[in-house]
C-alpha cells in the first residue's frame, strides 16, 4: 500500500486534515448510507465508536436507534458541522482529536469506521486504536473505497482484510453492489 501523505508528523497530518476539510462543498454533507451500513447492526441499546465522525450522519442514525454513540473528529470545521447536526441527541458525543491519539475511557460494544482507512498515515495504528477500544465480543465495521482516488491511497481488498487480522480482528470482507450502488469493500467481523 501506497503512502502519499508528505507529512512528518501528526500535527502536520492535523494540518492537512484542516485544510482539505475547508475545501468544497464535502463539508456540509450529511449522507447515511444506509445500503451498506445493513451489514453494521451493533447489539441494540449498546454503546459506539464511531472513528472518523465527519458530519455526524452516522453518529445520528445510530443514537435514533437508542445507541450510545462517541464519534472521533479530527478536522475542525467538520466538528462544527458536527454539532451543529447532532446537537438535539443526548446520546451523542464528539470528541475532537486525532484518532491515533485517543484513548477510549470505557470499552466499547462496536466500532464503524467507514471511508477513513484510505485518509490515514498508517492503517494499522487506527485499527489498533478500535481495537485497544473494544470490549472482547465487540464487532468492527468497515468500509474503504474499491477504486483509486490519487492522491488518496488505495486499500485492496486483500489488503483491507489483511490489515483487519493484523490489528487482530476476524473478518469477512467483500465488495459492495447491490446493482444500483457500488465503490466500496466492506469489512465487518469480531475483536479476536
Amino acid at each position: 500500500m501506497s503512502q502519499s501523505y508528505a507529512v512528518d508528523s501528526l500535527e502536520d497530518y492535523q494540518d492537512h486534515l484542516n485544510y482539505h476539510a475547508e475545501l468544497g462543498a464535502h463539508r456540509k454533507l450529511l449522507e447515511f448510507r444506509e445500503w451498506y451500513m445493513k451489514f453494521f447492526l451493533p447489539p441494540q441499546g449498546g454503546r459506539i465508536l464511531d472513528i472518523g465522525g465527519y458530519t455526524g450522519a452516522t453518529a445520528i442514525h445510530y443514537a435514533e436507534k437508542g445507541h450510545e454513540v462517541v464519534s472521533v473528529e479530527a478536522a475542525k470545521v467538520l466538528c462544527e458541522e458536527f454539532r451543529k447536526n447532532t446537537k438535539h441527541l443526548p446520546n451523542v458525543t464528539l470528541v475532537q482529536s486525532l484518532i491515533e491519539n485517543y484513548i477510549a475511557k470505557e470499552p466499547f460494544d462496536a466500532c464503524c469506521c467507514t471511508e477513513i482507512l484510505n485518509h490515514v498515515i498508517d492503517p494499522l495504528i487506527l485499527l489498533g486504536v478500535a481495537h485497544k477500544s473494544l470490549k472482547d465480543t465487540a464487532e468492527m465495521f468497515v468500509t474503504v473505497t474499491n477504486r483509486e482516488f490519487p492522491p488518496i491511497p488505495h486499500i485492496s481488498q486483500d489488503e483491507l482484510g489483511q490489515l483487519l487480522w493484523d490489528a487482530g480482528f476476524n473478518s469477512r470482507v467483500k465488495m459492495w453492489d447491490d446493482g444500483m450502488h457500488t465503490g466500496q469493500f466492506i469489512a465487518w467481523g469480531q475483536k479476536r
